[in-house]
């Protein structure tokens, strides 16, 4: 025993969590201003993924999403996180998702925040986003947690409660997502917990909500097949 509370486990454990929070590929993407490859990203954000486009023009003029090209030659949509690296998105119909560097978050602030709301990834952030301001919800930040250690998300957690802000997180319906709420809740035990309605994340909501809007007579159909994926999806 080293003293206290430090065993050789311990930091065989601690080691462990710092190699979780080293994504692949380690190699960072490149920044491309190629009007294909940009074009390319945001189609793929607005048609496949439903955003708005005014959103999607928006993070890209504020430096948030860009175009990158991997080592390997592949085009994909990132996202800066706020630590410096890259989540990123390939486009394909089997996509490749990552994190370029250390896991960390990716922050988006409507108005003066008086809560925060954490999700898993940058694109449910930004579907959340949408949906709350379209429902005249303001002075609100969206934080995805990208896959962050326990000790990093309840630091931030920690960090924004004694800003006083209100902690809300809408993490995926599924284990994984439960287990996000409980880290949460350990360090904030007034948290809530907003859940979609439809399907097992927000992005799976926005899909739904648009497809809907467009097309009233399919809305049984969507329904029953986002919330089959979500049972599914629950009972893993």
């Amino acid at each position: 025993m080293l003293g206290g509370d430090i065993t050789p486990q311990a930091i065989e454990r601690a080691q462990q969590r710092a190699k979780e929070d080293k994504a692949t590929p380690s190699e960072p993407p490149k920044h491309s201003d190629d009007p294909k490859h940009t074009q390319a990203v945001k189609d793929y954000l607005v048609e496949d993924r439903k955003l708005s486009a005014g959103w999607v023009d928006r993070l890209f003029e504020q430096g948030k999403v860009f175009a990158g090209v991997s080592p390997q030659g592949f085009v994909n949509a990132c996202f800066a996180l706020d630590n410096g690296s890259i989540e990123q998105r390939g486009l394909t119909e089997k996509p490749f998702h990552g994190v370029a560097g250390e896991k960390g978050f990716w922050t988006l602030n409507i108005g003066k925040p008086e809560r925060v709301v954490y999700v898993e990834s940058a694109i449910d952030a930004v579907s959340y986003a949408e949906m709350a301001y379209k429902n005249k919800e303001r002075d609100f930040s969206v934080v995805s947690i990208t896959g962050s250690s326990r000790e990093k998300l309840q630091s931030h957690v920690l960090e924004n409660t004694n800003k006083g802000l209100k902690i809300q997180s809408a993490f995926d319906l599924d284990k994984a997502g439960d287990n996000y709420h409980q880290r949460v809740l350990e360090v904030n035990p007034s948290a809530t917990r907003i859940k979609p309605t439809m399907g097992k994340d927000w992005n799976d909501q926005l899909k739904a909500t648009k497809i809907m809007q467009q097309n009233p007579e399919v809305k049984k159909q969507v329904e029953q097949e986002i919330n089959n994926r979500r049972e599914k999806s629950v009972s893993r």
